[in-house]
């Protein structure tokens, strides 16, 4: 009887390997499929890539303190505590979100964002629909830095000197 299921699962074994030559015989039979597909997927995929417009990236980062937000001053993150002031938001009551909300507000970036509008035009670049919220959202990273005193700012733009001349404008309003 153990003879018997020894050929039995031998049966098996056999039956469950994988037949290299059977495969052999269909990928030879069907190797002009295999490389057309191939070919196509490698044309469509190098055309992509050589289409794609490169589009860079720049950023600056400043530090935000409430013992700076209270002092009085030109320039720099002082300016932040001017509008804080202006607001009657005072520094003790100050959060990184409401920093952060004021940094990223029109009253602090609107002349950045009507820079770069006449840019755009003059790159005859369709800005119809293109809002503040929009430009802030699609061009502009604005945030704290894990929870620190950090605020990085990022801007991308298809155009290097563009990018730098915007964030030199955008370092001078803060």
């Amino acid at each position: 009887m153990s003879a018997v299921n020894n050929n039995n699962l031998s049966e098996q074994e056999i039956n469950q390997e994988i037949n290299l030559i059977s495969m052999y015989k269909k990928i030879k039979r069907n190797i002009f499929l295999l490389v057309a597909i191939l070919s196509g997927g490698t044309i469509f995929s190098i055309n992509y890539a050589f289409r794609q417009i490169p589009i860079y990236s720049g950023k600056f980062q400043i530090v935000v303190r409430n013992d700076d937000l209270n002092k009085s001053g030109a320039g720099g993150v002082n300016a932040i505590g001017g509008i804080l002031r202006i607001t009657g938001i005072s520094g003790a009551n100050n959060t990184k979100d409401t920093q952060e909300l004021i940094l990223k507000s029109p009253f602090v970036l609107k002349p950045v964002y009507e820079y770069a509008l006449k840019e755009y035009k003059s790159r005859d670049q369709n800005i119809e629909n293109l809002s503040y919220k929009k430009w802030v959202d699609e061009y502009l990273n604005l945030k704290f830095i894990d929870a620190s005193d950090v605020f990085q700012i990022t801007f991308k733009d298809i155009n290097q000197d563009f990018i730098l001349k915007t964030l030199n404008l955008i370092s001078e309003k803060y």
